[in-house]
Parts: C-alpha cells; structure tokens; sequence
C-alpha cells in the first residue's frame, strides 16, 4: 500500500509538473502573439521563397492590404519595381568588383566566394556573380555555393583578406585570424561593424561606399589587410578566444540558474501532492 501510494504520487507530481509547463508554454505563446499583434511597428515573417507566413496588423495598414491578401503574396510582388534595387548601389558594386578583382590580380590570388544567404531570393552566390563577372574576367574566381556554416568556417579560415558586407563572413574569418575589410552605406552596419572593429582592433577596416574616394579608401584598405603583421593576426584569433571564452562562463551561469529554477519548481509541485 505504501508503495502504491508513492507511485500515485509521483505520478500526480509529474502530471502537475507537465500541465504547469503546458501553461507556461501556453502563457509564453499569448504573450508573443499579444506582442507581435500589438506592436506599434509592422512585423512580417517571410518564408525562404519570399512568401509571407504571417503578418501583425500594423504591417497591413503600412503597405495598405489586408491581413490574406499579404499571405497569398511575396516581398517582391509587393514592391514597386523601381525600389526592387533601392538597396544596391550599382555604381559602387561596380566599383568595388573592380576593384576586388584588381587586387587580386596584383596580389595574384584567387577570388574565393563566401556566400552566406542561401535565400533563393536576393541569394549571395547570385549577387557575388553579378558584382565579379567573372564570364568576362582574367581573374580567378572561384564560386562556391557553401551550404553549411561550417564549409563557410572552412571557406573564410582559408583566406588570406576577407572583403565583404557581410558580418557573419567577417565574423567567421576575424576569428580564424584572418582580416577583413567591411563595406557599409547604413547607420545600422555602420554601428555593426564599429562594434566588430572593437572587439578585433587591427584587423577589422571599415570603408563606407557612401564617402568621397571609395577607390582610394578600399584599395588602401585591402593593401592593409594583405601586408597585415603575422603578431595582428595572432591577436585576432587570441581575442576570439577570449569571447568564446567569456560567452561559455556567461552560458554556464546561465543554465546554473534555470536548473536552479526547474529543481525549486519541482520541489514546488511535490509539495503541493504532500
């Protein structure tokens, strides 16, 4: 009878343990929803083929559709075709392809592409061929499509300078050691990359498309990050260490207190069956 009595109620334990994580699941699901609905700026997740897959009621009043014609719809069948583009300088890409290839004809390296958004919308690999050319180009290019973050780990730890607008990219190659040198025209990757510069002094330039001489600044630039000091780019990859370091302590921390949390709810409910 004891034993019996025990089972039944552990048992209960365990049915009220499970029933209070389906309430703070479901409580956790109200408040995203009341967020994401409520929220005083348009929100839409898109699918990886541009398709809408949900949209809070802002978004609709901003663009002027309802809630299902946006879901029957993509990003681009939404937009004007004159600012399908809007975000692409093509001068300055025309530019800076110049000019990368330039480099790496002086340099006689190769080009290695270093794709990071597999969208088959607005895809990486699709814009590095139209900024290269390399149908018309002596330089030698080569265009990998990298369907894992660790082939572009790989990728980015094989190069000697990254050049890119793409902090991922930069992220992987400054902590294998490696230089990169950033491209921005917003105040948002300005900040970005002011913040990856910090974090790897010496081996992180940044070179915004939007100043006077960007031949000038981004050849100077890419000739920094290729003559760049053995002992510079040992102290990229110490201070990569160094972060990854501090962000496991910091994860440890934090699941020291969420298994504080769990034992303390545990205990919580067996009381309740006592």
């Amino acid at each position: 009878m004891v034993r019996n009595a025990a089972v039944a109620a552990n048992q209960v334990a365990i049915l009220l343990d499970r029933r209070r994580t389906e309430d703070a699941l479901r409580e956790s699901e109200e408040r995203f929803r009341g967020t994401f609905e409520n929220a005083a700026v348009g929100i839409g997740h898109r699918h990886l083929d541009g398709r809408f897959l949900r949209v809070n009621q802002k978004f609709c009043t901003i663009l002027g559709y309802t809630r299902d014609e946006l879901l029957q719809r993509t990003g681009q069948e939404i937009t004007h075709p004159n600012d399908l583009d809007a975000g692409v300088d093509l001068a300055a890409a025309e530019a800076v392809g110049d000019l990368v290839v330039q480099a790496a004809q002086a340099f006689r390296a190769p080009i290695v592409t270093l794709p990071v958004s597999r969208y088959p919308v607005d895809s990486d690999l699709d814009a590095l061929r139209a900024l290269l050319h390399p149908e018309r180009s002596h330089a030698d290019i080569v265009l990998h499509d990298l369907a894992t973050p660790e082939a572009l780990i790989t990728a980015a730890g094989g190069c000697r300078v990254i050049v890119t607008g793409s902090y991922h990219a930069a992220v992987f190659g400054l902590a294998r050691g490696v230089p990169a040198v950033c491209l921005t025209r917003s105040s948002y990757y300005d900040a970005k990359f002011a913040g990856l510069r910090a974090l790897f002094p010496g081996a992180c330039f940044v070179v915004s498309l939007d100043q006077p001489d960007l031949a000038g600044r981004l050849r100077q630039a890419i000739n920094q990050a290729w003559h760049l000091p053995a002992q510079a780019r040992d102290d990229a990859r110490d201070a990569a260490a160094r972060q990854r370091h501090a962000g496991r302590q910091a994860y440890a921390r934090f699941r020291d207190v969420v298994e504080k949390k769990l034992v303390m709810f545990t205990a919580d409910s067996r009381e309740l069956v006592t």
